[in-house]
């Protein structure tokens, strides 16, 4: 509407009869046609005065108006307060100069240019024009209410599609959870039996000190054995020396005799005791063996329990990769409705700027024509006192 505002007046005046202001009321009357309706009286190019049918007509049916004015000139009747403007006045200028003029001027604007009058604007001409500037003016907001329905409607239709991806993305995330609840129970298994490890572990290690113990009570057996030999073969020695010596008077060879079956009693006692603890110790290293292959039984379920950890946790990888790519689409739909919104709140923005402008323009033609119109009844009504 601002640039139909900056039209100039002159592209819709229309021409006008110019009379002298002496000629008579009677033949100005016959001047009037049904197109006519008002005349211009002017002095070579300049204007001094307006005369309007209606008005002119009003005075003469007054019961002594036929007598006040027969045989004047009409500038006895004319108006002579007028509105000059120049044809480079724009419609904006116009109105800023109706608004500012407290005075009647006949609801009709003179046109002048360099040459003199090039024509006259009514106010009931503006008036037309203005009503038809603020039609199209309706048309052009109902075609900008219509964009952005349209604009809504891509809107609704992104947030729409927004809220489907948010609502895979969503039952994604419960996936992902269940996924990430079933890691952490195999996590709390696999410790649990790691636990169990270190426990086995731990009793191998009991198990190897109390064979080193063990064969720590054995080198004392086994050094006695070395002495026990020793003693033995001399004393056999001495046996065989003695004998030898006696001949026939060999009565100490029984004492000798007691005392090498003696040694060999302690031997026998001394192998006897060894084999208790050998025997202790094989079954002590029964018993480490078996530990042992509980603890490899346990190593292996753990290697078990750490695999099914890894195919969890690549499960949970891709899941994540997924949902990666969701969330990309979505912050691209999310950008787009955005951008979209941004341009809709803008774009109502202006409407609502348009529609504001164009209910004070509104007022403003109605208070122009309520100014005219009080202006031109007073008018009237001094005439006719």
């Amino acid at each position: 509407m601002s640039q139909l505002l900056q039209h100039h007046v002159a592209d819709y005046c229309q021409q006008c009869l110019v009379i002298e202001p002496g000629i008579k009321v009677e033949k100005a009357v016959t001047l009037y046609d049904e197109s006519t309706e008002c005349l211009v009286v002017a002095v070579g190019r300049q204007p001094v005065g307006i005369l309007l049918r209606e008005r002119l007509f009003s005075m003469l049916s007054t019961r002594y108006g036929p007598f006040l004015y027969q045989q004047k000139p009409v500038e006895r009747v004319m108006l002579r307060q007028m509105l000059l403007v120049d044809d480079s006045t724009t419609l904006e200028q116009l109105l800023l100069m109706i608004e500012e003029t407290e005075s009647d001027f006949g609801e009709t604007i003179l046109v002048m240019n360099d040459k003199g009058i090039h024509g006259i604007l009514t106010l009931e001409t503006l008036f037309n024009l203005l009503t038809q500037i603020q039609h199209e003016e309706a048309d052009h907001q109902m075609t900008v209410i219509r964009e952005n329905v349209r604009e809504v409607t891509q809107v609704s239709r992104a947030v729409q599609k927004m809220s489907t991806s948010m609502i895979h993305y969503e039952q994604t995330g419960h996936v992902m959870k269940e996924v990430a609840h079933g890691g952490q129970q195999t996590l709390e298994d696999l410790l649990k039996h790691i636990r169990l490890i270190e426990k086995v572990v731990q009793r191998q290690l009991d198990q190897v000190e109390i064979l080193q113990q063990q064969m720590q009570q054995i080198s004392p057996l086994v050094a006695g054995i070395k002495r026990i030999a020793t003693q033995t073969n001399l004393l056999s020695l001495n046996a065989s020396i003695e004998a030898a010596r006696a001949g026939v008077h060999g009565a100490g060879f029984q004492v000798v005799a007691l005392e090498v079956r003696q040694l060999s009693e302690q031997v026998d006692a001394a192998v006897k005791q060894i084999e208790s603890y050998m025997e202790s110790t094989l079954m002590e290293s029964n018993l480490t063996r078996q530990q042992v292959t509980k603890g490899r039984q346990e190593v292996e379920a753990a290697t078990t329990l750490v695999k099914g950890i890894d195919t969890q946790f690549s499960r949970l990888f891709q899941l994540s990769h997924t949902m990666g790519e969701e969330m990309g689409t979505v912050t691209e739909i999310i950008r787009e409705a955005g951008l979209k919104m941004s341009w809709l709140e803008n774009s109502m923005k202006r409407m609502e700027d348009q529609v504001r402008t164009n209910q004070q323009r509104l007022f403003r033609i109605e208070k122009i024509k309520n100014d005219q119109t009080n202006l031109a009844d007073t008018e009237e009504t001094r005439c006719a006192g």
